[in-house]
Order: C-alpha cells, then structure tokens, then sequence
C-alpha cells in the first residue's frame, strides 16, 4: 500500500523542540549563535545540537554554507526559508558509526559487492526540485 504522506506534510522541526531559534538579520549574528551553541555542547552543557534559521533565502544559505564553519551540518527548505544547522557531538558521531558499520557487516552477509556496499562519508543531497537540501548522516 503506498503512503499517503507527502513532502508538504512532513514537518522538519519535528523533534528539535527545545532548540534555539533566531530570525536572521546579520551573518555576525548567526556566527555568534553558532558559536554559543558549539560552546556549550563542547563545555557539555545541557543543550540539544541545533539551530533554527528562519528568515533567510537560498542566496544567505549558499554564503553561510561557503563560509565553511568548521564542524556543522545543514539542512535546508527553501520553502519554508528555514535553516536547520546540526552541530554533530562525539555521541552523535560514535552512533552514527556504529550504526553504519552494522549496516555495512549487514549487506556484506548479503553478499553484496565491495563496490555496492561502500560508505560513501559526508555529502549533500539535493532533492529532485532543489529543496530541501540536507548533509546527512
């Protein structure tokens, strides 16, 4: 039975309650929250990973992902002019790992190739009508 659900009715904010939000204004200012949410996940304070950018185009995002902030993760809808920023923590990181290897040991009992089963690491993906645009896991 195929789903119903389409892209118009997925919410991105699902499960980032609790993340800090800021309107766009400035890049200083969006350097400078991303740089207190970064402290304090690198000091272990109480934080989740995230940050919502609302009130941006695709034009900002493009200079925001150009600037290369070191260490962080987008996620963008140009529908919703919305900026979801990750910073990925040690945890974050060994969980996605272990998670990849027991996929990978997985496939390599199906007897799947070398070649087919390669971990591809970090990258973009676009989908088919440009938005949204996600670095994922």
């Amino acid at each position: 039975m195929a789903s119903s659900t389409s892209m118009a009715s997925i919410d991105p904010l699902e499960g980032l309650k609790g993340s800090r939000i800021i309107h766009y204004s400035r890049l200083q200012a969006f350097s400078r929250a991303l740089q207190e949410l970064k402290t304090a996940l690198y000091d272990g304070k109480p934080t989740n990973q995230f940050l919502i950018v609302k009130g941006l185009d695709e034009k900002i995002t493009n200079l925001i992902e150009e600037r290369g902030y070191e260490g962080v993760r987008y996620e963008w809808h140009e529908d919703l002019q919305l900026l979801i920023v990750k910073v990925p923590t040690k945890a974050h990181e060994a969980a996605s790992q272990e998670f990849g290897t027991s996929i990978t040991d997985a496939v390599a009992l199906m007897g799947l190739s070398p070649l087919e089963r390669r971990v591809l690491g970090a990258g973009r993906f676009h989908a088919p009508l440009g938005a949204p645009r996600k670095e994922p896991d």
